[in-house]
């Protein structure tokens, strides 16, 4: 353990202890709420959508119309769009709807071919969607659209889907707090004062608001699962390289980064997860086998209860860890499931054994190089100045972030042997725990979402998602209901790497138990 990066995170525990009944008076003012879904289209699942635009029982103009107006209806509330292709989604779905009146095509073969014909979905803005916007959520690439269609998006398109737009990220995707200083705040569909989480912020809370059924996001140390916490979905972190990063944006020299680095679905109905993955894994999955019937009689399930009270390290939500406790019965109880404490002594230095693996990294972009004249560089303490007095082109979440690396994390960089050491150790003990049939039942973040510009004293949150990156293993986080605040909870299952078809056998199983998305209209508090 590393007392010093400990301590920082018991004065971010104290000091967020201190302002979080101080911020709480803010629930007390008048909010907008989101307005109630009408159209029953928009509660249908991907793969629901796909079936009946294929029988002709919808067509196709009519749903991506739908989600248009839905769209609009609540972008104005929760901020999440950061750039659209309207008039030519429904365009092509005119010309889908004509193509299915006068095809010959078998309807088995036409679902083969594309199986999700004329269903809409959206993007995580990094994702690269050809023509729309690149900015990665920084004022110096404002202009920057993407020039192709990234290789996930392209398969996407292949099988028939219809992308409608890209959603908001923090600047660079850096942050657990979608804001930047291009597109502003964007807020939770739950509850607009709270976050709807980072990097892939926007996607989750377009997908909770009901405003989108399907959607890709990226994560790199929690990026897609917690921002799907946040907003009350599904949303699946791949094993390691399982998918093509070709076309993603930002990028980085050092292929290291891509050992971490993940794309994966976002969803509303845990129906569609694998499907989706199926499509963009492509030949890349095969090693996945995500068409091999799992036996939930023959998996055992895993737990910890000791990472929960490490000094330094956030506490994990009583609502979280009974929800934990009412999975794992849930699966022992109906199949049979061998239960065993996962007692690795390594998984309690996971944040710095993380946080020093990502601080090594090499060839990140250069945050504060001048896109259209990469001879200029901003100087980071004067921007830092800059951005206090609410001058600079950088939002201060960027540049805390740079000082973060730029000084290890506050770690020695001659340490990083002994944690590259430690994290060997782990995660041979962790996989051979897990074998080939075991799932690991563990928080996706500490708590549920917190109040805007909250992050700083939260951030440490993220050592219960990012330790899987730096090993690899694939995680899927599922909504499991609501805390006292009627915000959602969730958890994530994990399994060894190329295991994903585990993980998403078990979600479908809980979310027969837990219930699912439930639309932020109807939470009751």
């Amino acid at each position: 353990m590393n007392l010093l990066v400990r301590f920082a995170g018991f004065l971010a525990i104290l000091l967020d202890k201190i302002i979080t009944p101080i911020l709480g008076l803010l629930d007390w003012l008048p909010k907008p709420k989101i307005p109630a879904i009408t159209d029953e289209v928009l509660l249908y699942s991907a793969c629901r959508l796909s079936r009946m635009i294929r029988n002709r029982e919808l067509s196709c103009e009519y749903v991506v119309t739908a989600y248009i107006n839905r769209i609009k209806e609540v972008n104005p509330i929760i901020n999440a769009v950061s750039d659209e292709r309207f008039i030519e989604a429904l365009d092509e779905s005119k010309s889908i709807d004509l193509f299915l009146k006068n095809t010959k095509i078998s309807l088995d073969k036409l679902e083969n071919l594309k199986p999700f014909l004329g269903v809409p979905i959206t993007f995580k803005e990094s994702c690269g969607v050809k023509g729309l916007s690149m900015s990665a959520g920084s004022c110096p690439r404002k202009d920057i659209k993407a020039s192709e269609d990234s290789e996930a998006v392209r398969r996407l398109k292949l099988a028939g889907f219809i992308p409608l737009l890209v959603t908001t990220v923090p600047e660079y995707c850096v942050s657990l707090e979608t804001i930047n200083l291009l597109t502003g705040c964007t807020r939770n569909p739950y509850n607009i004062r709270r976050t709807s989480g980072g990097s892939s912020g926007g996607e989750g809370a377009l997908i909770g608001s009901g405003s989108s059924v399907v959607g890709l996001g990226t994560d790199l140390a929690g990026s897609i699962r917690i921002p799907c916490l946040f907003n009350g979905i599904y949303g699946h972190k791949t094993t390691s390289n399982a998918v093509p990063y070709t076309g993603f944006y930002p990028d980085s020299s050092d292929n290291r980064t891509y050992e971490y680095y993940s794309i994966g679905p976002m969803t509303r109905y845990v129906e569609d997860l694998k499907p989706l993955l199926k499509i963009i894994s492509g030949p890349e999955g095969s090693n996945l086998k995500l068409d091999q019937k799992v036996d939930l009689t023959e998996l055992k399930v895993l737990y910890s209860n000791s990472e929960y009270n490490l000094f330094g390290i956030p506490k994990v939500q009583k609502e979280i860890r009974d929800g934990i406790n009412e999975a794992r019965n849930f699966l022992i109880s109906n199949y049979q499931m061998e239960t065993e404490e996962i007692k690795i002594q390594d998984l309690k230095k996971g944040f710095e054994i993380s946080a020093m693996m990502f601080m090594s990294l090499k060839g990140m972009p250069k945050f504060l190089q001048d896109p259209q004249n990469p001879k200029e560089e901003a100087n980071l303490f004067v921007e830092i100045l800059k951005n206090i007095l609410g001058r600079s082109r950088f939002s201060l979440y960027l540049l805390m972030t740079i000082v973060f690396y730029r000084y290890n994390g506050f770690m020695p960089r001659k340490h990083l042997p002994f944690y590259q050491e430690k994290l060997e150790t782990l995660k041979k003990a962790f996989l051979e725990s897990l074998g080939d049939n075991g799932i690991f039942v563990y928080p996706t973040f500490p708590s549920s979402a917190f109040r805007h510009y909250q992050v700083f004293t939260r951030m440490y949150g993220v050592c219960y998602s990012m330790i899987f990156n730096v090993m690899g293993c694939p995680s899927t986080q599922i909504p499991i209901g609501f805390d006292k605040h009627g915000m959602p909870i969730g958890l994530q299952i994990v399994a060894g790497p190329n295991q994903d078809r585990l993980c998403l056998a078990v979600a479908e199983e809980l979310s027969k138990h837990f219930g699912g998305w439930v639309p932020p209209t109807t939470v009751e508090i």
